[in-house]
């Protein structure tokens, strides 16, 4: 879900600075950056693999949605359930 109030991106004026809790925390003595990072990559590789999933799934759905054919009976069938 994305808050378009808290984006950055619309929040700052260009050329402000800005910074990251992660880095204010390993500056003051926080040590698991590295590990938060390896964390998020591992996290983007699953949800990209997960996307790919998904964009072959909707592709081998409106193929088999092209290529379905309905026979008369079945149509009457589905109208009197109001499809």
């Amino acid at each position: 879900m994305v808050v378009p109030q808290a984006l950055r991106v619309l929040r700052l004026q260009p050329g402000r600075k800005y910074c990251t809790v992660g880095r204010l925390s390993h500056e003051v003595g926080w040590k698991y950056q590295d590990v938060v990072a390896r964390l998020e990559d591992r996290r983007k590789a699953k949800a990209a693999a997960y996307y790919e999933r998904k964009k072959l799934a909707q592709k081998q759905l409106t193929e088999a949605k092209k290529g379905a054919k309905v026979d008369a009976k079945t149509v009457k069938a589905l109208e009197a359930f109001g499809h």
